[in-house]
């Protein structure tokens, strides 16, 4: 281990010494982004990025009525078609949210003046004078080859090696995920090492491979945003994947399987356990009419009582963070594709809580006309395995047999203003399955969630 990471550390300095040595010439700079606000009527989005929980609480949520807006900013210093410096900002924020402060997801409130831009990214983007080999180096987002399901689209700092060979397209990389606040800074990291490779057998055909290892030695200590105290074990994470996409006909079909193993330890007591787990999943599109019918299917394993070391474990980029799912498109279920400011959901993580998950989802887009596009989807979602997380029935003293969390149904409508501007209303309801039944104050069960929003997007 010691030996991979001296090796990557070196080839990340030559890496720097070749972006240093090209001689300077006149740029080109590109400047994109995008402005989104969404207004929301709701009884489940309240402003955070948590997981549903309504144990204990009164049983007929508030009604909230806020808006959000999300501002990303993205510029380009391109050198040439060769060598670019590429940078991604954020500004995020509610309205009526703070002001005169210097934090993330404020500066709504009468006043602003607010420092709250955040780096999404800031990296080189450059291929070698020789070999094909592209690199990024920086802070950069990635995301696996599955869906997101291990490692969600997130900014992370490293490097990052990509070539393509005939048909074969091959892509090594080293980030540096998060440090110890407990330790001297380097001395026990969180690093993550990925390896995709992937085959393009024909037109309709590719198959792909990936190793990505995980090694997280900091001990149980407080790290992240604003000291979050940690809440994952110790661990080195071995995980092998496999995939393939075909086109038949108007469909597309991608399929996938990851298997995990390695070593955790327990953060409670110290245990120390064999990690074995799993996770699959298919997704499928197809044309039909005017639109795209999809579907999808995730299998994630959970752990009854055996430390966690049977659970499916996803690389969150904070301790409890969220996981995205755009093909699926939910709005309470899993994380919305465009939350902002909130990005509340049942299931926050593919891990669930050590319970894994059980998916599936169905749905229909189209346009209308020229400017009017609406979708539909309906998804359902369980516990893969039940444990200690589960809620207890407060009228019964006792969890519930069932491990069904609920039913999702949404839908929206949009209108294109022009090539650049588009207005939409969402709405999703979920009926919560008996997993959450008389969880709530007195024994009584939540009311069912909802969440409508009406959304302006501009991008430029």
């Amino acid at each position: 281990m010691k030996c991979l990471k001296h090796a990557v550390t070196v080839a990340a300095a030559c890496t720097v010494a070749v972006a240093t040595a090209i001689p300077s010439m006149a740029l080109e700079n590109e400047f994109h982004g995008a402005y989104r606000m969404k207004t929301f009527v709701t009884n489940f989005d309240d402003g955070t990025i948590t997981q549903y929980d309504p144990s204990g609480a009164d049983k007929k949520a508030p009604t909230n009525s806020y808006v959000e807006q999300r501002i990303r900013l993205k510029y380009s210093a391109k050198l040439n078609d060769d060598f670019k410096l590429k940078t991604d900002f954020k500004i995020d924020t509610r309205w009526g949210n703070g002001a005169y402060d210097t934090k993330r997801r404020l500066g709504g409130g009468i006043g602003s003046d607010t420092v709250n831009l955040e780096t999404r990214a800031a990296y080189l983007d450059f291929n070698l004078p020789v070999g094909g080999v592209n690199v990024k180096l920086g802070i950069q987002p990635w995301t696996d080859a599955y869906d997101g399901i291990f490692v969600d689209p997130v900014g992370m700092a490293g490097v990052l090696a990509s070539t393509t060979v005939s048909d074969l397209a091959l892509t090594l990389g080293w980030f540096r995920l998060d440090d110890s606040a407990n330790t001297p800074f380097g001395h026990s990291p969180r690093d993550l090492v990925v390896l995709d490779g992937s085959y393009t057998v024909n037109k309709g055909l590719t198959i792909g491979g990936s190793y990505y290892m995980l090694n997280d030695p900091i001990t149980q200590d407080t790290k992240y945003l604003a000291g979050s105290p940690r809440t994952i074990p110790t661990e080195i994470v071995h995980t092998l994947g496999v995939n393939s996409t075909a086109k038949v006909g108007v469909a597309t079909l991608k399929g996938y399987l990851l298997y995990q193993f390695g070593d955790l330890t327990e953060l409670a007591t110290g245990k120390e356990r064999s990690i074995s787990a799993f996770a699959g999943g298919l997704n499928a599109r197809a044309k039909l009419d005017a639109g795209t019918v999809k579907g999808s299917f995730l299998y994630a394993s959970g752990d009854r009582d055996s430390g966690g070391s049977r659970a499916f474990r996803d690389v969150q980029d904070l301790d409890g963070g969220t996981e995205t799912d755009y093909s699926s498109d939910m709005r309470i279920l899993r994380k919305d594709q465009f939350a902002g400011a909130s990005g509340k959901s049942i299931i926050a993580t593919i891990n669930n809580r050590d319970q894994g998950v059980i998916f599936g989802s169905a749905g229909y887009d189209t346009n209308l006309s020229e400017k009017v596009f609406a979708g539909a989807n309906v998804g359902f979602a369980l516990v893969a395995e039940e444990n200690a997380s589960k809620p207890f029935n407060l009228a019964t003293g006792v969890k519930n047999s069932s491990n069904y969390l609920g039913t999702e149904i949404n839908a929206a409508i949009g209108y294109k203003l022009n090539a650049n501007v588009t207005a939409s209303l969402r709405g999703a309801y979920v009926i919560l399955g008996d997993y959450y039944k008389g969880v709530a104050a007195n024994g009584e069960t939540p009311n069912d969630p909802y969440s409508t929003s009406l959304m302006l997007v501009y991008s430029f």
